[in-house]
């Protein structure tokens, strides 16, 4: 009689914990999805932030060649839109170079994202 017991003590524990790791998992699941949505949107953010900084660099080459136009103006005029020209170039180059990194980075949310899918594809269904 006490070994029956003892047995449907063990058996009771077994579900327990088997009912305990299932939840578990099944919460784990639901974390790694929200946490592959969080990246998505991320992601989806860093694109704008790309597509931002692709047209302000447009807008800023624009001024660049116009203030290098209005140089024939005069020579202060010349010097004035020099320092324009050559300020807006700087600035330029520099959006282009956080496009590029804006880019890198939305690659690095893809990949955290394809991260996240395979580890909720490699736990066990719940």
């Amino acid at each position: 009689m006490t070994a029956t017991k003892e047995v449907e003590r063990t058996v009771t524990a077994i579900r327990d914990s088997a009912e305990t790791n299932s939840r578990a998992t099944t919460e784990a699941v639901t974390l790694v999805g929200d946490a592959a949505a969080i990246s998505r949107e991320a992601g989806d953010g860093l694109v704008a932030i790309l597509e931002l900084a692709e047209r302000t660099s447009t807008h800023i080459r624009a001024i660049a060649a116009a203030a290098t136009a209005q140089q024939a103006a005069g020579e202060e005029a010349g010097k004035a839109g020099g320092e324009i020209a050559g300020a807006a170039e700087d600035t330029s180059r520099a959006m282009d170079e956080s496009a590029t990194a804006v880019a890198a980075l939305a690659r690095v949310a893809d990949d955290l994202e394809n991260l996240f899918r395979e580890a909720a594809s490699a736990l066990p269904a719940g």
